[in-house]
């Protein structure tokens, strides 16, 4: 499966739930925006604002503490997979139709807040944690990555997802990265 990352345990539960809603919170902005007509639009405008907000924060918290141990991990590179495509689909497949969920009525709101959830639910067992809109804005460009040796000693996976300001891994043997999570690494600064 293309979203599966790691055949090891990923730990870091909070971590990936965190993600994943950082992950969705352009379409927490565009409700914001939007409203509902079933709710107050102030309460929740700074509900959907907060939704968005917390997890990221989470997020870039995590990164702060990956960078400041700087402890980056050697990691092999093999074979990499772009996957800009995982984030269009993302976009198109699951963010605009939740948007343009119907929230008219108290039914239709809460049969969007169930579909919200049951993508969320997707996100996290395929483990798409990674597709977040907010890497692309940054300039970072995110490869699932194949080691083409076993040396792989650090974390002992298959695969692993990293984040990198590269454009390509064509030529690239290793990469000094911070893990972020046991499959997810973010590359080092001049790495």
């Amino acid at each position: 499966m293309v979203g599966e990352v790691s055949n090891a345990r990923e730990g870091l539960r909070c971590l990936r739930i965190m993600m994943i809603l950082s992950s969705l919170s352009p379409l927490l902005i565009l409700w914001a925006i939007r409203g509902v007509p079933v709710a107050p639009h102030n309460i929740f405008a700074i509900c959907c604002v907060l939704a968005a907000i917390v997890p990221n924060l989470f997020l870039a918290a995590r990164l702060i503490v990956a960078k400041r141990n700087k402890n980056p991990v050697p990691m092999p590179c093999g074979k990499a997979e772009d996957v800009r495509a995982h984030t269009l689909v993302y976009l198109l497949a699951i963010l605009l139709p939740l948007y343009d969920q119907s929230s008219d009525t108290w039914f239709g709101a809460a049969a969007t807040g169930v579909a919200f959830f049951l993508v969320s639910v997707l996100f996290y067992h395929l483990e798409l944690y990674y597709t977040n809109i907010f890497f692309v804005w940054r300039g970072y460009y995110v490869f699932v990555v194949y080691p083409s040796d076993n040396e792989n000693s650090y974390s002992r996976v298959d695969k692993y997802v990293l984040i990198t300001r590269r454009k390509t891994l064509e030529s690239v043997t290793k990469i000094d990265a911070y893990r972020i999570t046991n499959s997810m690494y973010m590359e080092a600064p001049n790495g």
